[in-house]
């Protein structure tokens, strides 16, 4: 993750940085930038469409395939969590009232 952070970091110096006798450069190396930003536009509304759409179930196959084993894998560490929100919550209540 590091190493895609310097790359992307470099690439918006090489981009970005340059005087103003490269603007035919830049607007050549720019627009694979706005295309693929776009492109990822039109990914995120066709991946929402995918989950919303009744006839591809596709928020059923992302909760089975990734969010249920995710689920399953910290059920004890989300349980004890809650347990703990739950018992502040009803210790705030009670000292508030008392007041």
């Amino acid at each position: 993750m590091w190493a895609l952070s310097c790359a992307a970091l470099l690439l918006f110096i090489a981009l970005w940085g340059t005087s103003r006798d490269d603007d035919v450069r830049l607007a050549s190396a720019r627009w694979p930038l706005h295309a693929a930003a776009r492109r990822y536009n039109e990914a995120k509304v066709l991946f929402v469409i995918y989950l919303w759409h009744p006839r591809t179930c596709g928020v059923l196959a992302v909760y089975d395939k990734f969010l249920h084993p995710l689920l399953q894998q910290h059920e004890a560490q989300i349980d004890s969590s809650l347990a703990d929100v739950n018992a502040r919550f009803a210790d705030n209540i009670t000292r508030h009232f008392k007041k």
